[in-house]
């Protein structure tokens, strides 16, 4: 290990620095260099390395002392014309960093000669206070790209924190919010952040898991997206509490106005228009892939259980299910009549959906889920 009593000059490699699943303690080794100042090994071994791009320390039990030491590392010393820091990239998801440790990290990376481009803190506890830090740090921040604050229980308060970075930075280009319990109050925060800022490069935001509901994403649409001030490209919204009715009439607007968006939960509906949608529905398990199930498809449905007439029948082959054997065939059945798929759904749910001796399940069109009819009661007489 290199030490400063044998006064060599340093010389190293090494471009990527990989550590997963083990106690890894940054304090070891406690050199004493010049005056009272303590520097661990791998402080001084970040700190004079040229090389170093990437530095992933996942699940290794790091605390905020770990956090110390690694930011003594990746500091730029702007006095030294010798040293540039080449570190771009720093990911310690799954550890123990807490608020202590986001404050430490975001105090370092608040400086303006910093060079990190991205930084990954996800699933650290950091709470609201270690949001807050790293709201801070993002208003003053101008290199960092990418920020990872997946599952970290930042809350409503954390996001009005970052409502405020998100009106002054103009460099941040993704982050990741998901999993942090934002509810409608914290998008609705986020949202008036971003729509204030017309110079903000954010191009892909996730916010899955956090308990938002319709109300909350109409509202961020609408300052966001739908007055073509946002850069926004990428937008990840899965696990939320939006039903699919209300996201349709989203999905409507993003068509309709032509904005070029990717939306994770827009994928079910970009097979289907919403009239489509409203005459379709999905059945399974299909015996076969050839145009006589097709054909026995259609006769089942206008001659024998004669609900309406079918204008469209399309078989798909899905993943394979772990537990069927059978491989996972299904077919999408359009209706020429919206009450087509009602009369439908009661034919599965009265399990007489029977075609070729198979007994079929029959679904919704975007859902997965089968829909069942309260039975009607037999009025005495």
């Amino acid at each position: 290990m290199y030490s400063f009593r044998q006064k060599k000059k340093f010389h190293c490699g090494l471009k990527e620095l990989i550590i997963e699943r083990d106690k890894f303690d940054s304090a070891i080794s406690i050199l004493e260099r010049s005056g009272n100042c303590n520097l661990s090994e791998v402080s001084i071994f970040l700190y004079e390395n040229k090389t170093l791009e990437l530095i992933d320390f996942k699940n290794c039990l790091l605390n905020e002392n770990d956090a110390r030491f690694l930011c003594m590392g990746i500091m730029v010393d702007i006095k030294r014309k010798d040293h540039l820091n080449s570190l771009r990239i720093l990911k310690l998801p799954k550890n123990q960093l807490r608020k202590q440790g986001a404050q430490i990290l975001g105090s370092c990376l608040g400086k303006e000669e910093t060079v990190l481009a991205e930084l990954d803190v996800s699933g650290n506890n950091i709470g609201v206070e270690g949001g807050k830090s790293f709201a801070l740090m993002i208003k003053t921040n101008k290199s960092l790209k990418v920020l990872n604050m997946f599952d970290n229980s930042i809350d409503v308060d954390g996001a009005r924190a970052l409502k405020e970075a998100f009106k002054l930075n103009c460099t941040l280009e993704k982050i990741d919010l998901g999993c942090n319990r934002l509810r409608e109050k914290g998008i609705k925060e986020l949202a008036a952040g971003l729509g204030f800022n017309k110079n903000s490069a954010i191009q892909t935001l996730a916010v899955k898991f956090n308990f938002v509901s319709d109300d909350g994403f109409t509202e961020f649409f609408n300052m966001v997206l739908f007055n073509n001030t946002s850069k926004l490209k990428h937008f990840y919204i899965k696990g939320n509490n939006y039903t699919k009715q209300n996201l349709s009439e989203i999905y409507k607007g993003v068509i309709e106005k032509g904005i070029l968006l990717h939306v994770d939960a827009f994928e079910k509906l970009k097979h289907f228009d919403p009239s489509q949608l409203e005459r379709s529905v999905w059945m399974s398990p299909i015996w076969s892939t050839a145009q006589s199930a097709v054909n026995e498809i259609k006769a089942f449905f206008e001659e024998k259980a004669k609900i309406g007439i079918v204008i469209d029948i399309r078989i798909r082959t899905g993943y394979k299910l772990e537990s069927k054997r059978e491989p996972n065939v299904f077919a999408i059945v359009e209706f020429a009549h919206p009450n087509s798929v009602q009369k439908a759904l009661r034919l599965s749910v009265r399990n007489k959906a029977v075609i070729s001796g198979k007994k079929l399940k029959i679904y919704r069109a975007g859902t997965g889920k089968p829909v069942t009819f309260k039975a009607k009661r037999k009025h005495r007489r």
